[in-house]
């Protein structure tokens, strides 16, 4: 019943927007109190937002513009203390991000670059102790991994480099301990 409630509540997003304006970037977390947030690109490569007005509901609010930077791919993930942040790949290949400025707030901080890197992909993920990690493909097919410096913190460490090689796709998932386990995609290396 659930993924049919899903599927539902994913129909109702879609008849709010004008398709032919979306590029095809699509991420959806839930907020602290339940309602459902939706993030696309739009053919402006900007990222608009729109929210369930009540948990479970029907009503959506209108579709609002998070930046005037302009952006690639995108992806959300929740703070341990319930805030959404969005990540975001921009037309200059630099990793940003954005957060709601309360919990479950329709206010958003700017975007604004993380530390110097430059992605072609990247995956969000919150660890065991509640700090978020980013993982991303670099410009160069390097995986390379930032992280929060505590949880909930507007402080982030620098990339590393995790590659054994060069990456073509990436995910980044909890163990049921609450480790995160990177995976990547090698690239065939032609000779």
């Amino acid at each position: 019943m659930a993924n049919l409630q899903e599927s539902t509540q994913a129909n109702t997003i879609f008849t709010q927007l004008d398709l032919n304006r979306v590029t095809g970037s699509l991420a959806i977390s839930q907020n602290q109190d339940g309602r459902l947030e939706a993030f696309v690109i739009d053919t402006d490569d900007n990222i608009h937002h729109a929210w369930q007005n009540t948990p479970n509901g029907e009503d959506w609010s209108d579709w609002q513009s998070l930046s005037n930077q302009t952006a690639k791919s995108l992806t959300v993930a929740s703070n341990q203390d319930g805030r959404l942040e969005v990540f975001t790949i921009g037309n200059d290949k630099k990793v940003y991000h954005a957060r709601q400025t309360t919990v479950n707030g329709k206010d958003w901080s700017p975007l604004k670059s993380l530390r110097s890197g430059i992605a072609k992909s990247l995956a969000v993920a919150a660890n065991k102790d509640g700090r978020l990690e980013v993982v991303a493909i670099g410009t160069d097919d390097k995986v390379y991994y930032a992280h929060q410096t505590k949880p909930n913190s507007e402080e982030w460490s620098k990339w590393d480099d995790l590659s054994r090689g060069i990456a073509d796709n990436l995910t980044l998932v909890p163990n049921q301990d609450g480790r995160l386990v990177r995976h990547g995609v090698n690239k065939p290396t032609i000779k």
